[in-house]
Order: C-alpha cells, then sequence, then structure tokens
C-alpha cells in the first residue's frame, strides 16, 4: 500500500475513532454477549488455590497449569491439584508467569524465588533464577517474559531489563536496561535476529547481532498518552506485520527488512481497549481486553464483540482478561482477576438462536410451529402471533399478534402450520380458532369452506390433533370423534370405523401417512400408533407402548423412516423407538436406561451425513445411525434452551435444521459438528493420580506409571485419570476392567476415579479406555501392571517352608514318639478347625475401611452406597452428607467428642452410632480411626480407620432383653420343666395364678394337674413322656386356680431339643374363657340381626328350609316392606331410623303368635312365617291388622312420624316347595302391593310372575334406551285464546321401541322405581332449552312446562340442578314453569313443602297437574304455593255427555279466581268445548283441538301454518 493511501486510511480510523463514544457500536448487536452466557470457570470453588489467574498454558501430555497470585494449579479436566514445588516455594509465592518450551519442560517465574524450571511428569525442578540479579541486590526481580530462541536458549524480560540465558551454564547476559526501576519488561518477540521487547516505557528493537536497542514509535504521532505508550503485547502477522498491544489500543507496524527506513509509519488498529493477549483461531484472532473478548479479522479489520465476565453466570464487574490460550480441543482459556480462569468453547456459536431479545426480534418466545415454503421464508408460529422471518435479510415481519398481553388464548396462538397446495400465497394455520386460511400477501386471515352439514360437526367445538396432508385430505378429531375434511368440497366425513376402534378421549393427533401408503393416514393415541385405511376403513396397530397405562398418556410425537428401512418414533414418555418398517418389529429401543437423559422425545430430522437429529425435554441429541452413539446438547453446548416443543421442527432448503423451543428457534448446520478429524492415536487415557490410604508419601512422575507394587499391608488404592480433552469431559465414560485374581469390570463408567480396597495377592493388568462423547469412539487404553505382594507368612516360599516343618516334624514324632500319634492328631484338628473359626470371623465381620479429610472435606466409605443403599451419594462424600444420615441424637451426641477428635484433642476415635439406609432402616455401626496425617503445625488433616456394621449384635442384645421382658409379662401362665420333668421356672403369670412365691415351691409336675383328679395327672404324664425332640401337644382343660375359679383352659407342651435329645419341656396354659364368651356371642350375631335382635336373613331360610323339607302342613309367609322409611331416614337420621326399626319390630311380634317367627330380612323390610293358619281369612286378618298397627302415628325422641307397610303373602305347598321361591314370591306380591297405593297387602298370583317378567324386560329395555337416545322430547302448545298466540309448550317423554310407541303409563312408573327417572329428566330438559332456544324468537315470552315426578321432589338440590340447565342456556327461572300432582305432594308433605317453597323463592312458577281428581287437592292450595291449576281433562271429555262435569269445571275457574291463581284446561278437543271455557273466562287452553304433542322439528311448521 503507497504512503499515501497509508495515510487516507489512517485518517479514515481516526474518524471512526473520533465518532464513536465506544468502539463496542462497531459491533453487530445480534452478537453482542451472547457468548458470555456458555462460559465456565475453574476458582477456587472447584479447587484453584487462589481467584487472580496471572498464566495458564498446557503441557505436553495435555494437563492445563493455572498460575495465581497464590500457588501453581495443575487441572486435570475433573479436579485440581495444587503444585507445591521445592520447599513449597510453589504453594506459597505469587506465580508471575508460565512457559511450555520446545522440549516440553515448564518454566515457572515467581515474585520472590526466581525461575524454575520443572519436569511435568515427575514434578523434578530445577531454579535457573534466584529472584536477584545480584546476590547484594536489596529488591527481587521477577521474570514477566520468556522467549525461547533455541533449545539452550531463552529471552527473559526480569523486571526493567531484558536478559539472555544460556540454558546449558545457566549464565545471563544483558541486552537492554530501562532507564527507571518502575518500568517493566512485558513481553518479548524475536524475528530475523531482530528482539522487540514490549516495555511500559514503549516498544524497543534489540538488534541480537549488535547488541544496540532503540526506542521505536509503535504508535501514530496523532496518538500520544501515556496508557498507548504502555505496551504490553507482541504478535507477529504475516500480512499486518507486528502487533503491539498496549494498554490504550492495538497497533501495527511493517517490521522492516534490511534497515529502519523500510519500516512503515504506525497505524491504529484498535482504539482505547486494554490489550491483554491475543491467539490466532481459524481466520480470525481473538483479542483478550479489559472489556472483554473480541475478534479481529486482519484482512477486513473487523472488530468484533463476543463476550465479557459481566454477562456471564457468575456476574463479576471486572472484564479484564489478563491472559489467554487455546488449549488442543479447541476451548479459550481466559484468566481473570476475580474469579479464576474462564473457559469458553467457540463450538458453542456453533448454535444460533432467534428469540425476543435477538436481532430480528420474535413477536413471543413460545414457537409451536415451524414452516419453510419453496423461498428462503422460515413461517414460525408463537403464542403471540404468526412471524415471518426472511433469513437471507435477517428480517422478521408479525401477523396476528395482540397487544394484551394478558390473552392467552385467540387467533393469536398459531399452533399449527402447513402447507395449501392450491395455492402457494397461502397457508394453512390452526390457531385456538380452528382451522384459517392465511393469506400471504394481506396478512389476514379467514374461514375455509364448509357445508352446512360440517358446520353443524364443528359448531362450538375444539378442534384437535389437526393434520393436513393436502387441501383434500385434513384430518382432526374432537368430542364428537374423528373427521376427514375434504377443503375443496367443504365436507366432512366422520371415521367411524377409526371411532370404534380407537377412544377419541385418548387421541392425541393425525401424523400425515407413511410415503408409499397412499388412501391411509396415522393416528397417534395414549400408547398407540395406528394407520387408519380411507378405503376398506380397517384400522391397523403399527405400536403399542411396553407398559401401556391409559393415565400415564405415552404418545407417538413424530415418526421418520430412515435409509436403513427403520421406521424411528419419538415418544413422549418413552424415549426413541425404532422400528423394521416392513414388519413393525421393534429393532431399537433408547431411554433413560441407555443414553438418553429423558423419555420425552419430540422431534426427529435427518441430517445429510447419516445422522438422526431429534429434540427433547433435555436437549438435542444426534444419533449415529451406523454406529448408534448418541451425542447430547444442552445449554453449556451453545443451546438456548434444554426444552423444545413438539411439532416445532424443520428442515431448510440450505441443510440447516431448526427446533421451537418456549425460548424461540434453534437453528444449526449438521455439518458444524462433523469431527472428521478424530484419531484414537491423539486420544487416550492418562493418569493424573495415584495414592494409597496406607501410605501418606506423594507419588512423583504419575503420568508415566505403568507398574504398581504394593506391599501385603496396603489397602486403598486409588487411581484418578483423564482423557485430557477438556471438551464435555464430564460426560466422558470410561470402561475399566481389572484382570488378575480379584478381577472387576466397570462398563459406562462415569466417574475418573477408581478405588480399590484391598487387593488379594497376585499380579494384577488394569485397563481404562474412555469413549469419546463426541464420536463416541474408543480412545487407546491406560495399562498398569499391579502387584500386589503376599505377606510373609502367606506367600508360596512361606507355605512351602511351613510344610516342610510340619512333615519334618511329623515324621520325628510318628518314629520316635508313636504312642502319642492320636494326641496330636486331635491338637492337629483343633488347630485346624480354631483357623477356620477365626477365617469365618474375618469374613463374617462385617467390616470396612473409612478416610476423612478433614481440610478438602472429604469422606471415602463404601457403606454409604454398598450397605446403606443411598447411589445419589457420589464417593467422595462431605462430612455434612455423612452426618446427615446418623440418627439425631446420636450425632448430638458425638458431635463433641468429633471435634475433639479431628483437631487433636484426642488421638484416637471409637463410636457405635445408627445411620440411614435408603429404605428408612437404621443401621448400627462401630467406627474405630485414628489420626494419620498432620500439618507443619500439627493439626490433623486426615483421620482413617475401620467401621463394623454391627446392627445384628444390636438387633440380638435387644431380642434378648425383649424375650425376657416379655416372657417376664407374658399373659399366659408358662412353666419350664427340666429333662427330668422337674421345674426350672414360670413367668409372674403362672406364679401369681396358683398363689406361689417363688418357683422352687413347685414340688413336682403332679401339684400342677392336682386339680384335674388322678386320672387326668396320669394322662398328662403319659404324654409327657411320649414326646419325642422337637414334638409337641396340645388340649384344652377346665382347670382351678388358687382361687378356686374353674377356667377353661388351652394347654400347650413342647419339647425342647438339643444335640437331638430333648432337654427341656415348656407348657404354656392359656386362659379360654374370654375366647370362649367370644365364640358364644359370634355364634349368636351369626343367626340375629344386631339392631332388632330378631332372627336374620340366615336363620329364617334355615328354619323356612326345615319347614318346607319335614312340615306337611299348610304355613304362610309375610314380606313386610315399610312405605316412606327412606324419607325419615333423611329427613330425622339414622338414629331416628334406628329406634324405628325396633319398634316395628315389636310391634311385629306383638301381632302374631308365640310359634310364629319373625325376622329381619334386610334393611326395612321384614319377614313373618305364619306356623300354621285355619283360612286365608286369618291371614287377611293378620296383614289388616299389622298394617292399621303401622300406619298409626309413631312418637320417636319428639318426632311425629308416619309410615305405612306393604305386605306380599305367599304360601306353602300351594306356590312352591322351595324355600327360596317362597319367600321371592312373596317379594313379588310385596311389590304389588306398594303399586296398588301403599299401605296394602296381596296374595301371591301366578300372573303376577308373567307382569314382573314382562315387566323387567321393559326395565332392562329402558336402560338401554336412555343409552342409545331413543327416548325423544314431543312438545303439546299452550295457547292464550283471548291473545291469539302460543304461550308455552308441554314436555312430554315419547319412546319409540321396536317400531312402537311405549306408553308413558309403562314406562315412567318404572323409571321413577330404578331412578333412571331423575337423569331422563334432565336430559329432557336439557334438550327442550336447546329446542326452545331455536324458536324462542317465534314465541317470544313463551315458556317450557314440564312434569316432576316424587322422585325429584324429593331430592335435595333439584333447584340447583334446574338453575345449572338453565345458566348453560343463559335462561331465567321464568322460561320453565314445574307440573306437579296430588301424588306428588302425598310423597312426603313435610319435605314436598320445602322443596316447593324453595323452587317458587328461586323465581319457578308451579302449576297443579290434574286437578280435582284427588282426595284433599283443596287442602293443598291452602298449604302449597302453587301459582296455577291444571283442570284434569277427564272432566272436559265428558263435558257434553256428564251434565255434572260443568259445575265442577265452573267450580274450579271460580275457585282460581278468587285464590287469584291462573288456570288452564287440558284436553280441549272440539270447538264446543272451547266456546264453553270461554264462557266461563278462562283463556289458556291446551288440546288436541290447536295440536297434538310433536317433535321440536315440527314445531316451527306448525307455526307457520296455523293461524290462531
Amino acid at each position: 500500500m503507497p504512503k499515501s493511501a497509508n495515510f487516507k486510511f489512517t485518517i479514515c480510523l481516526l474518524t471512526l475513532f473520533l465518532l464513536c463514544s465506544h468502539p463496542t457500536i462497531l459491533l453487530a448487536n445480534n452478537l453482542k454477549g451472547k457468548a458470555s452466557r456458555y462460559v465456565t470457570r475453574i476458582s477456587p470453588t472447584e479447587g484453584l488455590s487462589q481467584s487472580y489467574v496471572t498464566k495458564t498454558v498446557q503441557d505436553k501430555d495435555g494437563f492445563v497449569w493455572v498460575g495465581t497470585q497464590m500457588g501453581l494449579n495443575r487441572y486435570d479436566g475433573y479436579k485440581v491439584k495444587h503444585i507445591k514445588g521445592p520447599n513449597k516455594v510453589f504453594e506459597k509465592e505469587i506465580i508471575s508467569t508460565l512457559f511450555i518450551d520446545a522440549q516440553g519442560f515448564l518454566w515457572v517465574s515467581t515474585a520472590y524465588s526466581g525461575l524454575y524450571r520443572v519436569d511435568t511428569s515427575t514434578f523434578e525442578s530445577e531454579q535457573f533464577f534466584k529472584g536477584k540479579i545480584r546476590p547484594e541486590d536489596k529488591s527481587y526481580s521477577e521474570v514477566l517474559a520468556i522467549w525461547q530462541e533455541n533449545d539452550s536458549t531463552l529471552w527473559l524480560g526480569i523486571s526493567n531489563s531484558v536478559y539472555r540465558l544460556d540454558i546449558n551454564t545457566r549464565q545471563l547476559t544483558n541486552y537492554l536496561t530501562l532507564k527507571t526501576n518502575d518500568d517493566i519488561v512485558r513481553d518479548l518477540y524475536l524475528e530475523n535476529g531482530i528482539l522487540y521487547c514490549a516495555t511500559s516505557d514503549g516498544l524497543y528493537r534489540v538488534t541480537i547481532k549488535t547488541g544496540q536497542s532503540e526506542l521505536i514509535p509503535h504508535r501514530p504521532p496523532f496518538v500520544n498518552s501515556q496508557d498507548s505508550a504502555n505496551t504490553k503485547l507482541l504478535v507477529g502477522d504475516s500480512s499486518l506485520g507486528l502487533l503491539v498491544g498496549t494498554v490504550d489500543g492495538l497497533y501495527r507496524l511493517q517490521k522492516y527488512k534490511t534497515s529502519p527506513s523500510d519500516a512503515e509509519h504506525p497505524q491504529l488498529l484498535i482504539p482505547d481497549l486494554n490489550i491483554w493477549d491475543m491467539i490466532w483461531i481459524d481466520d480470525h484472532y481473538l483479542v483478550a481486553t479489559d472489556q472483554g473478548l473480541y475478534s479481529f479479522n486482519p484482512k477486513t479489520l473487523a472488530f468484533t464483540f463476543i463476550l465479557n465476565f459481566s454477562e456471564s453466570q457468575y456476574r463479576t464487574s471486572d472484564n479484564n482478561i489478563i491472559d489467554m490460550f487455546k488449549d488442543r480441543s479447541g476451548n479459550i482459556w481466559l484468566a481473570s482477576k476475580s474469579q479464576g480462569v474462564m473457559i469458553w468453547s467457540p463450538l458453542t456459536t456453533r448454535f444460533q438462536h432467534v428469540t425476543t431479545t435477538s436481532e430480528p426480534k420474535l413477536s413471543h418466545e413460545n414457537v409451536w410451529a415451524l414452516h419453510q415454503g419453496n423461498d428462503n421464508t422460515l413461517w414460525i408460529g408463537t403464542d403471540n402471533g404468526l412471524n415471518k422471518f426472511v433469513m437471507d435479510k435477517n428480517q422478521n415481519t408479525i401477523y396476528l399478534a395482540t397487544k394484551d398481553l394478558k390473552k392467552t388464548v385467540g387467533e393469536q396462538v398459531i399452533r399449527s402450520i402447513f402447507t395449501n397446495s392450491s395455492d402457494n400465497n397461502l397457508l394453512w394455520v390452526v390457531n385456538d380458532n380452528g382451522l384459517n386460511i392465511f393469506n400471504k400477501t394481506t396478512g389476514l386471515l379467514k374461514k375455509p369452506y364448509f357445508t352446512k352439514d360440517a358446520q353443524l360437526i364443528l359448531q362450538d367445538k375444539w378442534l384437535s390433533g389437526l393434520f393436513v396432508i393436502d387441501n383434500e385430505n385434513i384430518f382432526f378429531f374432537n368430542e364428537g370423534g374423528h373427521f376427514h375434511y375434504n377443503a375443496n368440497t367443504g365436507e366432512i366425513i366422520q371415521l367411524t370405523a377409526l371411532d370404534k376402534v380407537t377412544d377419541v378421549d385418548l387421541s392425541w393427533s393425525f401424523l400425515g401417512r407413511f410415503p408409499d401408503k397412499t388412501n391411509t393416514v396415522l393416528l397417534a393415541t395414549s400408547g398407540h400408533l395406528y394407520q387408519y385405511d380411507l378405503v376398506t376403513q380397517r384400522t391397523s396397530l403399527i405400536y403399542r407402548v411396553k407398559h401401556y397405562q391409559q393415565q400415564s398418556f405415552d404418545y407417538v410425537d413424530n415418526w421418520l423412516i430412515d435409509n436403513n428401512n427403520i421406521l424411528w418414533l419419538a415418544m413422549s414418555g418413552e424415549g426413541l423407538i425404532g422400528l423394521d418398517y416392513d414388519t413393525f418389529e421393534e429393532k431399537y429401543r433408547f431411554d433413560t436406561t441407555n443414553h438418553l437423559t429423558t423419555n420425552h422425545i419430540y422431534s426427529l430430522q435427518l441430517d445429510d451425513y447419516g445422522n438422526l437429529w431429534f429434540s427433547s425435554q433435555s436437549g438435542v441429541f444426534r444419533l449415529n445411525l451406523d454406529s448408534h452413539h448418541i451425542e447430547h446438547f444442552v445449554t453449556s453446548d451453545g443451546l438456548h434452551a434444554n426444552e423444545f416443543n413438539g411439532y416445532a421442527f424443520s428442515k431448510l432448503h440450505d441443510k440447516r435444521l431448526v427446533f421451537g423451543s418456549p425460548l424461540g428457534i434453534t437453528l444449526f448446520s449438521p455439518s458444524a459438528f462433523q469431527n472428521s478429524s478424530f484419531s484414537s492415536q491423539d486420544y487416550h487415557v492418562k493418569l493424573t493420580d495415584l495414592s494409597l490410604m496406607s501410605d501418606k508419601k506423594q507419588y512423583q512422575g504419575i503420568s508415566s506409571i505403568d507398574f504398581i507394587e504394593l506391599e501385603h499391608d496396603d489397602y486403598g488404592l486409588k487411581l484418578q485419570f483423564s482423557t485430557l480433552q477438556y471438551i464435555k469431559q464430564i460426560r466422558t465414560k470410561y470402561n475399566v476392567t481389572l484382570s488378575g485374581p480379584s478381577p472387576l469390570h466397570l462398563s459406562n463408567y462415569d466417574s475418573n476415579e477408581l478405588l480399590l480396597p484391598k487387593l488379594p495377592a497376585g499380579i494384577y493388568e488394569l485397563k481404562v479406555t474412555a469413549t469419546d462423547p463426541q464420536s463416541g469412539k474408543a480412545s487407546k487404553p491406560l495399562l498398569i501392571k499391579i502387584h500386589a505382594k503376599y505377606a510373609p507368612w502367606a506367600s508360596p516360599q512361606a507355605k512351602l517352608i511351613a510344610f516342610i516343618i510340619v512333615v519334618f516334624i511329623l515324621v520325628v514324632f510318628f518314629n520316635n514318639r508313636r504312642r502319642r500319634k492320636s494326641e496330636l492328631i486331635e491338637a492337629h484338628n483343633k488347630v485346624k478347625a480354631s483357623k477356620e473359626q477365626m477365617q469365618l470371623a474375618l469374613q463374617g465381620s462385617n467390616s470396612g475401611i473409612w478416610d476423612y479429610r478433614i481440610p478438602e472435606d472429604k469422606l471415602w466409605e463404601a457403606r454409604i452406597q454398598s450397605e446403606l443403599g443411598h447411589t445419589k451419594l457420589s464417593s467422595p462424600t462431605s462430612f455434612r452428607e455423612h452426618s446427615s444420615l446418623i440418627k439425631p441424637e446420636h450425632y448430638y451426641q458425638l458431635k463433641a467428642k468429633w471435634k475433639n477428635f479431628i483437631s487433636g484433642v484426642t488421638d484416637s476415635w471409637d463410636a457405635s452410632y445408627q445411620m440411614k439406609s435408603s429404605k428408612g432402616e437404621w443401621c448400627w455401626y462401630r467406627d474405630v480411626g485414628q489420626i494419620i496425617e498432620r500439618d507443619g503445625d500439627g493439626i490433623p488433616i486426615r483421620v482413617s480407620g475401620t467401621y463394623t456394621n454391627i446392627t445384628e449384635t444390636k438387633i440380638n442384645e435387644a431380642k434378648a432383653i425383649l424375650y425376657g421382658e416379655a416372657f417376664s409379662q407374658i399373659n399366659d401362665w408358662v412353666l419350664i420343666l427340666d429333662a427330668l420333668k422337674q421345674p426350672v421356672t414360670a413367668n409372674d403369670a403362672f406364679i401369681k395364678a396358683f398363689s406361689l412365691t417363688e418357683i422352687s415351691d413347685i414340688p413336682s409336675l403332679k401339684f400342677l394337674f392336682s386339680k384335674l383328679g388322678e386320672q387326668k395327672y396320669q394322662e398328662y404324664k403319659e404324654i409327657i413322656e411320649q414326646l419325642g425332640p422337637k414334638q409337641s401337644w396340645q388340649g384344652e382343660e377346665v382347670i382351678e386356680t388358687a382361687s378356686s375359679n374353674q377356667h377353661p383352659v388351652l394347654i400347650k407342651i413342647n419339647a425342647i431339643t438339643k444335640s437331638k435329645v430333648t432337654s427341656h419341656y415348656v407348657i404354656v396354659i392359656s386362659d379360654i374363657t374370654t375366647q370362649k364368651h367370644a365364640e358364644e356371642k359370634l355364634r349368636h350375631l351369626a343367626h340375629y340381626d344386631y339392631l332388632t335382635d330378631l332372627p336374620n336373613r340366615k336363620l329364617i331360610l334355615e328354619k323356612l328350609e326345615d319347614k318346607v323339607k319335614y312340615q306337611k302342613n299348610k304355613c304362610a309367609l309375610f314380606f313386610i316392606d315399610l312405605d316412606r322409611f327412606k324419607q325419615v331416614n333423611d329427613l330425622y337420621g339414622h338414629s331416628v331410623g334406628d329406634d324405628l326399626l325396633k319398634y316395628v319390630a315389636n310391634c311385629l311380634v306383638s301381632n302374631v303368635k308365640h310359634h310364629d317367627l319373625v325376622a329381619r330380612q334386610s334393611g326395612d323390610e321384614f319377614i313373618i312365617l305364619i306356623d300354621s293358619f285355619n283360612s286365608i281369612d286369618n291371614l287377611s286378618h293378620i296383614a289388616q291388622r299389622i298394617n292399621e298397627t303401622l300406619s298409626k302415628t309413631i312418637i320417636i325422641e319428639d318426632n311425629h312420624l308416619y309410615i305405612t307397610s306393604s305386605i306380599g303373602i305367599s304360601i306353602f305347598p300351594n306356590d312352591t316347595i322351595s324355600a327360596t321361591e317362597l319367600i321371592k314370591k312373596a317379594d313379588l306380591a310385596m311389590m304389588h302391593a306398594k303399586r296398588e297405593g301403599r299401605g296394602q297387602f296381596q296374595f301371591f298370583t301366578k300372573d303376577m310372575n308373567e307382569k314382573a317378567h314382562q315387566r323387567l324386560i321393559l326395565e332392562n329395555e329402558l336402560k338401554k334406551a336412555c343409552g342409545a337416545n331413543e327416548l325423544v322430547n314431543y312438545y303439546q302448545p299452550i295457547v292464550n285464546q283471548r291473545q291469539k298466540k302460543t304461550i308455552g309448550f308441554e314436555l312430554l317423554l315419547r319412546w319409540q321401541h321396536q317400531g312402537k310407541m311405549v306408553s308413558p303409563g309403562d314406562f315412567i312408573p318404572i323409571a321413577e322405581e330404578t331412578g333412571l327417572i331423575s337423569q331422563m329428566t334432565v336430559n329432557a330438559i336439557d334438550q327442550a332449552l336447546t329446542d326452545y332456544c331455536s324458536w324462542e324468537d317465534k314465541f317470544p315470552g313463551s315458556y317450557i312446562s314440564v312434569n316432576l315426578s316424587p322422585v325429584h321432589i324429593l331430592q335435595e338440590g333439584l333447584s340447583q340442578s334446574l338453575n345449572m340447565l338453565l345458566d348453560k342456556h343463559q335462561l331465567t327461572a321464568s322460561t320453565l314453569r314445574l307440573e306437579i300432582t296430588e301424588g306428588t305432594l302425598l310423597a312426603d308433605l313435610d319435605i314436598a313443602l320445602v322443596r316447593l317453597a324453595e323452587l317458587q323463592s328461586q323465581g319457578f312458577r308451579l302449576l297443579l297437574d290434574d286437578f280435582g281428581t284427588g282426595y284433599s287437592s283443596l287442602t293443598y292450595l291452602s298449604k302449597f304455593p302453587v301459582n296455577v291449576l291444571k283442570i284434569d281433562k277427564s272432566f272436559i271429555l265428558n263435558l257434553e255427555t256428564n251434565p255434572m262435569n260443568k259445575p265442577i269445571i265452573k267450580s274450579i275457574i271460580s275457585l282460581a279466581e278468587n285464590l287469584n291463581l291462573s288456570c288452564i284446561a287440558e284436553g280441549v278437543e272440539t270447538e264446543k268445548q272451547l266456546k264453553y271455557l270461554q264462557s266461563l273466562g278462562c283463556e289458556t287452553i291446551q288440546g288436541f283441538y290447536f295440536a297434538k304433542p310433536m317433535p321440536a322439528k315440527e314445531i316451527e311448521i306448525w307455526a307457520s301454518n296455523y293461524s290462531h
């Protein structure tokens, strides 16, 4: 570039500098700070020695070394290790800088102790500089900059000077010293014999050959701030030249070739920022500054902000990145002043996000649907609007959004987006208002065309599970069933065959069709995937979940067929399932038991590299379809959210994949994830640490160890290992194999530590391999030989020598002392038995080792997981975690003792306490330990010992105490005899029962059985003598105690065996007096009613069976049912009801002879068995007498009760010779009596059986009719003749059964008795109100009149039920009028009065139907709140033939006028009848003259044809 151009370039930069208040205005806003959220850290919280990091490097093995202002650290991906160095110098001092030379040595510079070279494998160190240039110097100098010239030469910036270090001779040669001691050398750069020195005083250039040095300009003339003179970083760039970082900006100057005059003028590249470090990555630099991390492109000079610490999860205000380096895995390590070292992976930028905070912004962050058309536009459906995202222009346009943020339901909620196959300018959009057509040009929605029949299907119903295959094949379901919609014709066809197979309430969504299966559609339901054939109407099952539970609602969210002909199912609740597409046989299953972290899988997408990507409730997964390796991506890998939404996915035209989530959309290119450079040669497992619990020494050169030798008493071998990759390190899985005498194999092991408590003697080989979490490939193995030595006395040689000695001794003894052979053999056997016992004791001791490191608060012990079952607590645990399992009272008892132990007050620890297992059980342990390591001040830092599970011992102790206490306190009389039948001991109950002071008072066995007589004594003596070992005997007796009381007792005698010989006899005598009384009481309760003490159903049946079996004379059976007993129970409570049943029982007994039997059948039903009778009249007289007695007023607890009884009578043998049939026929006769009006009795007749059979058939058919909606509403108009208009309709229920109309007089009574009437009436009123709404405009002010049965009046909540129905249809109480009859009021006068008053208070008008036909109509008018009288039609029909009817009608109308009541005449059929009623002033008419009852659909036709 010519000088003039260079000057113009500088001026441009200066202009930008002056116009910008801060360089960040040059950045792309949508990138600012995005990467900050993915920063992780290693700080003192994670084990770092101090939070101010000075330098970070990576050694040849892959370990990362971190220097801080208080110590040197080494990190292996899992754990930070503090490096002490010689005399702990690295642990105590400030680490000024670190440097890895070409030979792999680590150079460590300290503030006061100088410069050391460290072998990173062995930790051996050499001091090359002692901290002072000259021994007499008073101040220390520190090495701040290092540059390696060759294998034997280093250039060092020491305080304010530059020296050349000859490594071989350790000779320092000075080349540059700054003017003042306050200045320092901060960085060095050597090229072509020229050494550039960045100092706080400016940039110096040293010519190596001549030793000449000079200060050279590094900034343009117009920049002259003091901070810009403070140079601190030098980077050589092939195109830009030498880059110079200062406290105030980044500059460039071209390196000269032959003379300084060849150099061009310096230029300002980045203003203002404090430049700490720069590294090259891909095609740009990463620049560490005081404001965070930036990207700098040397070609375009573009400067882009990437991240800072203040926007990370750690929220520190200091954004200085004082050092930076890239590890071999591509991670960027950023040194901070207060938060340790931060780690950021550029791989997190592979995921891009569009949210409500990005540019451009979405209308709402919760994304439900994604769709890309033929262009480069992505349509995004959210909770608030539809977004048109033009990706190549990075522009977004929002449609259908609402500003009312409280509105959560409506057209703005976009659920699905589909292609419209008829017009590319249209989209199918599903929102909360259903299916819509969206016009891309106008941005407006409109409803598609539906036929009238289709509109009825959709009316007021939500659409669910909708899927658009094309415009002719749109599928959905609602509460009415599953449907197929053709948008071209507007028709909707119900898929009735599919409805029969699947429950629509369990349906989830239609899912399109398989590519080769035309005329089909897939339906996902709870636990199932079905395929429905639209032609054959057959439904086939594709898949069913393994353990189907209807309520769990596991469903298929998405499906995909790969190139291997595998049908993949994304299951929400069961994971990822792979089926053979031809057979639908399960081939693969991935869930939380193998590789997945969640079972909720949503969307599936294939990339072009043989991978299956799928979103989930826990991040995004990538499945390699060849190796079946699964890689998991979460927020730490660059995702914005771990939770994604089903159906929100798309594969873009440029091969990128996109998923929708509650936090926007995530886009990425699968090509960015192809790791083709992976090599197993570079991927290996390294040993990072090694320790023995039995040995305190520190092992050096651990990474190169391949052989470990253990002494016989060594225990607790702990090995730590790592792949040192730092990418998804914690997700690395290891396979560990230990071969040898005690083999071990661990697969998919997720810990980097292996603890071998105690290895039996022998040769072992440990093999550890790792599985790369990205590629799934295996690493090179870590191989270590382990030799566990034998104990000197247990080695093969020792055993051989011992054997020879024993043989020699035996030979000598055999030859010289043959006579002692038997004694020696016996002694040998004893020794052998003792040895076996000792071995068994050791094996059964239930012991283990514990080890606690006090400063780290880490406790190693196996019992937490292996014995107590707390698998979620990983080893090591903290003391707090350990103590949380200790029983609280034990913890507080031992707390002070433990504190004394770990503080060194006591040297040993011995304690017993209980710990809680994962099953909630308490286990006893005894811990013994001692202090095994102290620090330099004598303070304990490590304690260790053993623990023993003493739970069984404690249980046995408790059992012994319990058994002793139980023996003394047991209520049974217990006597123990020895083998000679002499008393040994007895419990307190025995001694008290026989008034003994102690056991010695029992002289012999004879004493015990003396009260039974001599014969009994001899019998029991023989019984005891005949008992063999472990045999027992028991029997019942009546025995007399010291109080001379007779007691029924149960005697049990057991022979106790020891060494197959009876050693004792245990006699247990149990007083069973209470048991005998209870048995007698139970026998009574089994045959008598507990309330009335009458014989119960069981006893009466037994007596009746005996009668019909043995008696030849006639007998009769009365079946009595109390009328209105339920009302008494409901109104006055069960206590009054029970007293009433007792009263009735006494009445029945007093009305029959003493040899007749009265029994309670059940509830309010009684049976009387008349033993004999003279005539039928005699039976009638008894029945009449019972009815009269029970119909009288009964006073209980000041309550006046009124009941009647219905009696059915059957006669033996006239009616039957079966006992059960006799009861059944009497019951049938009782039911007929009840229908006759209650308070009646009936004898059984044969036609009753036939009527009952027909009635039962009709009852069953009525139940079916209710379920099949065979009952239909008919309406008869009520006309006001004076006003000439229809004012109401009476609702009449009709039943069309088997082609015939069933009379309401036949099925209504059945409905009332079976309880069906309630639901039938509710359904009828609901339908009537629906019909009323459709004709309300034609009959303004009209009403629906409904007949209520006694069942309704007696029910609680009647008014609430009616009001709910009215509210449902948005109608008032004036719409319904309620008709009651005299029979309704007779059901229960008191309850009826309460119910009717409640209804009238709610605004309902009450009509008294069939007025004039009852006995007490006038009485009811005075008591009950009636508004309208309906003259019974029987008076109207005979008006012209019966002269008595006219005055009756006239009287009723006059009565209504006087009582200010309305009047309706029913049954008007002729004009004469009408005119007569008009002449009397009766205006409201109902009858065939105007209209017969008709269905709802005929009402409008009648209204249009009929003229008043």
